[in-house]
């Protein structure tokens, strides 16, 4: 769990570097880089069920002979055509050319993305395209983390699956079995699965729970320690008489009794 990120397959200096500037430098840190939210892709929505300015999941068919290029207001745009049985409708990529040799290949797909009303349309607006294939693994709620320049959502997405899967027999208990029977929490390892994967809000809440009680448990156990220590180191006697006596020489006035 401590290892070097260097040490890991897949990453290499250029990324070590990227991830230390959000101060990840070992796997434990990785695993611990948890998402500030997430996004709920549980439900797959029918075209004519779909709402503006809402994040939705849609499965559609591709109608190829649509796909385009164009240019407007020094931006590229890709545009394609999508249906389901109950209805179609427009999506597009605004600044992503590669989307359309991507489009090009495939004949349905999932996408995820934020459904935008235009002219009287309504249009699907930089979708992320997920490969029907993964629909199992991006089911659920999809976690959104912290970022910085070159590394994407979808790095961290599959570095903390990857290692996970790997690593995760070495993740061991803090809180003592009787607690966590006690107080009804949950494994570590699972805590950790779940703060980045959790299958519904409740799992999620049940992660969450545990780790806090995780963090106030080592913070208790650190003070009592110190606590100890304290209790039985001996005070060190400072001896002050004869610096206070050379003192009294030197000052050109007689103290009082109560000075």
């Amino acid at each position: 769990m401590y290892k070097k990120l260097t040490d890991l397959p897949g990453i290499g200096p250029k990324t070590a570097e990227k991830l230390n500037k959000l101060d990840i430098k070992t796997i434990e840190d990785l695993l611990r880089h948890y998402p500030f939210r997430y996004e709920d892709r549980n439900h797959i929505l029918a075209v004519k069920d779909l709402s503006s300015n809402k994040k939705s999941l849609i499965r559609v068919r591709i109608d190829i002979s649509t796909l385009k290029k164009k240019y407007a207001k020094g931006k590229r745009i890709i545009e394609v055509k999508c249906f389901d049985d109950t209805g179609s409708i427009h999506v597009v990529w605004f600044n992503q050319p590669y989307i359309y040799d991507k489009i090009s290949k495939m004949d349905d797909s999932l996408l995820f993305g934020t459904v935008k009303d235009f002219n009287g349309r309504k249009f699907l607006t930089n979708p992320e395209i997920i490969d029907i294939s993964q629909e199992k693994r991006n089911k659920g709620f999809t976690p959104i983390y912290n970022l910085t320049q070159g590394l994407s959502n979808n790095f961290f997405k599959k570095a903390t699956s990857d290692y996970f899967e790997k690593y995760s027999d070495s993740i061991e208990d803090i809180i003592p079995d009787y607690l966590i029977q006690k107080y009804k929490l949950i494994r570590r390892k699972n805590a950790i699965q779940w703060m980045h994967f959790p299958p519904t809000e409740k799992h999620y809440q049940k992660a969450k729970i545990t780790l806090a009680f995780e963090e106030l448990l080592i913070l208790q156990l650190g003070l009592a320690a110190l606590k100890a220590q304290k209790s039985t180191e001996k005070g060190t006697h400072f001896t002050y008489q004869n610096e206070i006596d050379k003192y009294l020489e030197i000052i050109p006035f007689e103290l009082t009794g109560d000075q």
